[in-house]
């Protein structure tokens, strides 16, 4: 009895009654623990939640965007979805308290909040179709994003990637140049020099790491 209140509860708090109680309690069952062994397990959910998702979004810029091109298009995206983005929606629905997860588990991170928001849109689209699933999206997303969307930290994306896949992690050098920062990176493996520019230090690197890591993904191809 008190996990369906728990359920009711929740339901009430997302806008969305489900017709089948099984698929919303595998949304928000985290692999961690031993129950998910179904065929609708968290992972087919989230993978399906997360082609929705990306779905939607560029839906919603395409009708919001009329003037930009597909590379800003691409850029807007990736500030909408994205895990601390999409970890600050989650808790907004309070998706935190109602995660059940496995006894090695201490933390609620902002992975698994990111996850399991898209395994429960995955379980929307199941349980309806995909003009709810589209609803839920702009209800608890995209209609406050601008108190979401963060930029996506691309330097930290680099550094993870070259240390997973044994790159020398690039040294940047970042100078100020009139009312703008230059920041340079000679990649060791090309000896090629690739620069951007950017409004802060920050920005400017966030810019270039966005570029060099692009390159470098293409040559693990």
């Amino acid at each position: 009895m008190g996990n369906i209140i728990k359920l009711n509860s929740f339901e009430l708090k997302i806008g969305y009654c489900f017709n089948n109680k099984f698929l919303i309690k595998n949304a928000l069952t985290h692999p961690s623990t031993s129950s998910q062994k179904k065929s609708i397990s968290y992972q087919r959910l989230e993978f399906l939640g997360d082609s929705i998702l990306s779905f939607a979004v560029a839906i919603y810029l395409i009708e919001y965007h009329p003037d930009i091109d597909e590379g800003e298009l691409t850029v807007k995206r990736s500030n909408i979805v994205n895990k601390k983005s999409l970890a600050k929606c989650a808790k907004a629905i309070n998706l935190d308290k109602y995660i059940l997860v496995g006894e090695s588990i201490n933390k609620i991170t902002e992975k698994m909040l990111c996850d399991t928001y898209e395994a429960l849109i995955g379980a929307i689209i199941l349980d309806s179709n995909i003009k709810t699933a589209t609803t839920f999206i702009n209800n608890t997303l995209l209609n406050n994003i601008k108190s979401y969307k963060t930029k996506t930290n691309y330097k930290g994306e680099l550094i993870e990637f070259c240390i997973k896949n044994e790159f020398s992690i690039p040294d940047y050098t970042t100078k100020k140049n009139k009312e703008s920062f230059i920041s340079k990176v000679t990649l060791s493996n090309t000896q090629q020099t690739y620069q951007k520019r950017g409004t802060t230090k920050k920005e400017a690197e966030n810019n270039l790491s966005k570029e060099i890591l692009s390159i470098l993904k293409k040559t693990i191809c």
